[in-house]
């Protein structure tokens, strides 16, 4: 089953898990078995498969659970590609003004929501409701190469985190909307390897 032979003989083969395949960085396992019988390579490679077998029921355990500094690092990376995508919105959008004076009115509909967008996200976090915000989550997660299971506590967190990450995207927003970049020294550090994440204003 874990064995093949070749011209110097047998050889132990076990294919990587596609899951796991990103983390080691090969698609299968190779070792010369050294010249032992076909009884013996057996053997060998069925000891050798049942070690490898539990270091990937470790990685995938290890994978499926997020420190509290894993997930506050990504949280921060999409608050960083949120800010800074609608930033580059701002500077390219023509301003439309009033009938009456200098005001103008704001292009991306969902920025003259905010407060409606804030009240949602607080009912959700207060409601356990984390339906809504899966999808961005799911992108984090994609993005940042990591696989956690849904039903897992490091998946609430990371929907509860995203949630309070938006709410405070979306105040920011609201005050740069106004000119106001006073709070930008307050952001937390931008992480130095950052996934992209935009969508994630828009899709709420």
């Amino acid at each position: 089953m874990y064995i093949v032979q070749n011209k110097s003989g047998y050889c132990f083969r076990l294919n990587i898990p596609s899951d796991l395949q990103p983390q080691v960085g090969i698609k299968e396992l190779r070792r010369s078995l050294k010249g032992a019988d076909h009884r013996t390579a057996s053997q060998i490679a069925l000891l050798l498969a049942g070690k490898i077998h539990q270091l990937f029921r470790k990685l995938r355990k290890e994978l499926m659970e997020l420190s509290q500094h894993q997930i506050q690092q990504m949280i921060d990376g999409f608050m960083h590609e949120c800010l800074e995508y609608e930033e580059e919105q701002r500077t390219t959008y023509e301003p439309i003004y009033n009938g009456e004076g200098d005001m103008p009115y704001i292009q991306d509909e969902h920025l003259t929501q905010v407060d409606d967008f804030s009240e949602e996200a607080q009912q959700q976090l207060k409601s356990g409701d984390y339906s809504q915000v899966e999808r961005v989550v799911d992108h984090i997660l994609d993005v940042n190469n990591c696989q956690i299971q849904k039903d897992s506590l490091d998946y609430k967190k990371m929907c509860r985190e995203t949630i309070k990450a938006q709410i405070r995207v979306l105040a920011i927003e609201k005050r740069r909307n106004e000119g106001d970049y006073s709070d930008d020294d307050k952001l937390p550090p931008k992480p130095e390897v950052l996934q992209p994440a935009v969508t994630a204003l828009s899709e709420r």
